[in-house]
């Protein structure tokens, strides 16, 4: 792909990333595909947790316009993709944890899940805590391969890839813009979604700097698109 090419596709594919991202709405993110008879199957991330919003968030399916199965009782889930195992991928955050880190017991996690849909039991949760429920979500996860989980953090503003539960790789917003001394005091960047363009090439959407970067894993290089 030439350079203008390349240029023109990451502008597009920026613009789609920037609507997701900044579009206010209790459903985010939804998964769709085709099933066997023809009938579009679709599945919605829904926000809850909070006033105005639902009282709980849901995983929901839809095939057609008929709702086939829900996993509630979170307090919010964000974008949602269907496994190649059948089982569902989401971002998610929720309260009442023990595990608190530097913040009081309960507190809020937030991270990505693993569940099957037709139990509605949690496969398997990478999560850690977060001071607040608000700007602090894990709202993007993607499945690279390998064993590991591509994620973009808005609490303490970076892209994280996980693989059997420790960290492996990330990088921090801090490394490009300049930072508050405490980037989870504050709405700071607001990275809530990234996407894999090639194999260890990352695209992520800086809402607050109307942005949208792409991230070299490798090299740690950076190509920016600005929004505005």
């Amino acid at each position: 792909m030439d350079t203008q090419t390349r240029g023109t596709a990451l502008v597009l594919a920026g613009v789609v990333l920037l609507v997701l991202s900044l579009g206010v709405s209790a459903a985010v993110a939804p998964d769709a595909s085709v099933d066997d008879d023809g009938e579009r199957r679709t599945l919605v991330g829904i926000q809850g947790g909070g006033p105005g919003w639902h009282e709980h968030g849901s995983l929901v399916e839809y095939t057609g316009s008929e709702e086939t199965w829900r996993v509630g009782d979170t307090d919010s889930y964000f974008d949602v993709t269907e496994l190649d195992n059948g089982s569902v991928m989401a971002g998610f955050m929720d309260g009442g944890y023990s595990d608190c880190g530097p913040y009081e017991s309960p507190c809020t996690h937030t991270g990505f899940r693993i569940i099957d849909p037709e139990s509605g039991d949690i496969v398997y949760e990478y999560s850690f805590p977060v001071r607040s429920q608000g700007n602090s979500e894990v709202h993007d996860v993607e499945q690279l391969g390998g064993g590991e989980y591509l994620f973009s953090d808005m609490e303490n503003e970076r892209l994280v890839v996980v693989k059997n539960g420790e960290e492996v790789w990330q990088w921090n917003a801090s490394s490009y813009y300049e930072a508050p001394d405490d980037p989870t005091t504050t709405d700071w960047l607001h990275i809530n979604d990234v996407d894999v363009i090639s194999e260890g090439t990352y695209m992520v959407s800086v809402r607050n700097a109307n942005q949208i970067l792409v991230v070299e894993r490798g090299e740690g290089g950076i190509e920016t698109n600005n929004a505005d």
